[in-house]
């Protein structure tokens, strides 16, 4: 399947034209095959996603720097792309060196932590000159 692509500039108002976009795709190719609970774990992976790329990969960058993101739905899974610009990060070295929430009185720090929570996989790599953060949410129930 052609994934369904969209670009925003980094600025955290991009967010309700983000998750919009996104809503429009399921309620159009997935929603009547998958669950409401699907549908906001997906946002919530989305919403972290492109927060921590706004927040972090892009701290330093200009507002006009954009932000890719692309979403599609494969046979058992919906497999979320959020592109940035920002410098090397390794996920998984910052995910052994702080691998619990924060204090419930943080004003971040937890959007880490979802994703790994939600998503079934993620990764996150560098690719030429951006980074993916690459996640999968699969479409199929678990089992009671």
């Amino acid at each position: 399947m052609v994934p369904h692509c969209l670009q925003v500039q980094t600025n955290l108002t991009e967010l309700t034209t983000v998750l919009s976009w996104f809503n429009d795709w399921f309620c159009a190719q997935a929603q009547p095959q998958l669950s409401r609970q699907i549908l906001i774990q997906c946002q919530t992976l989305l919403a972290e996603g492109f927060t921590n790329a706004v927040r972090h990969a892009h701290r330093d960058q200009a507002p006009q720097t954009p932000i890719e993101l692309t979403v599609s739905l494969l046979e058992q899974q919906i497999e979320l792309c959020i592109w940035d610009m920002g410098p090397e990060f390794d996920l998984e070295q910052r995910l052994q060196n702080n691998p619990h929430l924060p204090k419930a009185d943080a004003t971040g720090g937890r959007g880490i932590q979802l994703i790994t929570r939600l998503a079934d996989d993620y990764s996150y790599r560098r690719i030429g000159s951006r980074n993916c953060l690459q996640i999968t949410k699969s479409t199929v129930a678990a089992p009671l």
